[in-house]
């Protein structure tokens, strides 16, 4: 199974962690419908196991923080708001440099780019984000390639996507290229 860590965190934007927690459970509902095994493992991860408030207000916790999770196959980090308070966090971004060095996929959706650009692990590679971020997000890295035209792009393992929705699809890009298109079309 591949370990599928989400990254929970304060004024996160909730579609960005509900598109990735849905696509990739729904390739479990649909291979488990068929009488096969689950693929994916998912779990929540964060800073701590508290309650935090999206920015809709919704109230999420996360299943285990940084320093007790299962060890992580793809980490997704949703947008949101506080991506760019995270990101200027020392011990976040140290765990997340720790983090990169064994996974195999690191995923931002939309604002989650910010945590990605300031690991400085894409220096020199293309990041998508939203638009309405892309002239800050280069400002603040200018060592990174911010792509605010493409749905999503994929550099090494680092994938990320332009907005939420965008997210849904590098999701399900992700699928197809671990399951192939049928299934990624099923779960479209």
């Amino acid at each position: 199974m591949i370990n599928v860590g989400v990254l929970v965190y304060p004024e996160i934007q909730a579609l960005d962690l509900a598109a990735a927690v849905d696509c990739f459970g729904q390739v479990n509902q649909t291979l488990m419908a068929t009488g096969r095994q689950p693929y994916y493992r998912l779990f929540t991860v964060g800073q701590t196991t508290a309650t935090v408030k999206a920015e809709n207000g919704l109230q999420l916790s996360a299943e285990y923080t940084l320093q007790d999770c299962p060890a992580i196959d793809y980490l997704v980090l949703p947008g949101g708001a506080g991506a760019r308070p995270l990101a200027a966090d020392p011990a976040f971004m140290a765990w997340l440099q720790q983090c990169a060095s064994s996974a195999q996929k690191l995923l931002s959706i939309c604002t989650g780019a910010y945590m990605l650009a300031h690991s400085g692990l894409l220096d020199g590679k293309p990041l998508a984000t939203h638009w309405r971020f892309a002239k800050d997000l280069q400002q603040r890295y200018p060592k990174v390639q911010v792509n605010a035209t493409e749905l999503y792009v994929m550099a090494d393992k680092f994938y990320s996507s332009g907005g939420m929705t965008a997210g849904i699809d590098l999701c399900l890009a992700v699928i197809e290229q671990d399951l192939g298109v049928a299934i990624a079309q099923a779960i479209a």
